[in-house]
């Protein structure tokens, strides 16, 4: 996203919740933007309001269960993540994404045979999603069951080639079956991805610097 597009997006959700406090719509944008933030406290209370608004959506249930995994209560994450789930499938809406956070909490905590389980059931829903089939691989790894972790970890790179985090897994999962060359090469994106991201968040603090500097200021 565009330096400085977080800030005017934000500005324009708050002036809109003011002019529709009622729209449960307007306070899971909001929410999702102090998210992307890692503002979570104030996601929780929009997303909280976006629930109270509409007690079925199950987009909100699933972001307030990441934003209450990242303040650290993992029993109320869980409980979201299931929440959304169970809405998705009274439906038959095929939303992946509760699952898909789910297995990621399950790898997190080290659950890797409950995490395949849970991943595998998000890419029945959406095959093509890069962030479920780098949960599958993650818990495939762990479970050193690594050809099918490389299979998978490149239809997630596929979708999504710019996600470090994939080629520096890739290159973890190539060095067990020790494919060096191709291991090294994993490694080299990784950083190269690493960088340019580094990159790019330096000059974004470099904007929002500028953005709040008096007119009068000038750079030393």
């Amino acid at each position: 996203m565009r330096i400085g597009r977080y800030d005017a997006a934000q500005t324009e959700l708050e002036f809109a919740v003011k002019l529709r406090p009622q729209w449960p719509e307007v306070r899971y944008d909001l929410g999702k933007i102090h998210c992307a933030h890692d503002n979570y406290p104030p996601a929780k209370r929009e997303l909280e309001e976006a629930i109270r608004l509409d007690p079925a959506y199950m987009e909100a249930y699933d972001l307030l269960g990441f934003v209450m995994e990242a303040l650290g209560d993992d029993a109320a994450a869980v409980s979201l993540y299931k929440k959304s789930a169970a809405i998705s499938e009274s439906r038959g809406a095929g939303f992946a994404f509760p699952y898909i956070n789910l297995a990621a909490y399950y790898n997190r905590i080290g659950d890797a045979k409950l995490a395949v389980e849970i991943a595998r059931k998000a890419l029945e829903m959406n095959p093509k999603s890069d962030a479920g089939n780098f949960q599958l691989a993650k818990a495939l790894d762990r479970l050193q069951q690594w050809p099918e972790a490389v299979e998978v970890l490149n239809r997630a790179i596929e979708v999504n080639p710019s996600a470090s985090t994939y080629h520096y897994v890739l290159g973890g999962v190539y060095r067990h079956l020790g494919k060096l060359k191709e291991s090294q090469a994993q490694m080299d994106l990784f950083r190269k991805l690493e960088k340019e991201t580094a990159d790019f968040e330096q000059k974004r603090r470099d904007a929002r610097r500028e953005e709040v500097r008096p007119a009068n200021d000038s750079p030393r």
